[in-house]
């Protein structure tokens, strides 16, 4: 969404779901969608904080580490950062689920809704952060 309403509103549900799921066994997922939604607003260093906070707690989750890292890479693209930037990005991409084959069926061959979310957050990386394309060989 674009609608800037909707995305605060977004937020203060994002921080009063770390609010009250600090102790949850999910609070890698909750800091991840905190890092999403602070990134969303523009808040390009608490997204970095919260998307930090949720790779770390998540660090045995792939969709949760993975995810957070895109995000994290385009949090920090924005930030001016573009050499992480893309380290991030790559070594995150080098790490995550191949993409599916058939566009038109994401969720064959085991795929889950938690693979999509990283899909397309790795799509949207690569679209901000642009790599150059590899040096040519001589």
């Amino acid at each position: 969404s674009t609608d800037k309403a909707q995305l605060e509103a977004s937020l203060v549900l994002a921080r009063r779901a770390l609010e009250l799921g600090k102790n949850s066994a999910f609070v890698d997922w909750i800091q991840m969608a905190l890092g999403m939604a602070e990134y969303r607003n523009g808040h390009y260093a608490a997204a970095d904080e919260a998307l930090s906070a949720a790779a770390q707690a998540g660090r045995d989750d792939p969709n949760v580490s993975g995810t957070a890292a895109f995000y994290r890479a385009m949090s920090l693209f924005r930030q001016g950062k573009e050499t992480e930037a893309r380290r991030l990005f790559t070594e995150a991409a080098s790490r995550m689920k191949p993409l599916p084959a058939d566009d038109k069926n994401p969720l064959a061959n085991g795929a889950t809704a938690d693979d999509l979310i990283l899909w397309m957050a790795y799509k949207e990386a690569k679209a901000l952060v642009n790599l150059p394309p590899p040096p040519s060989k001589p």
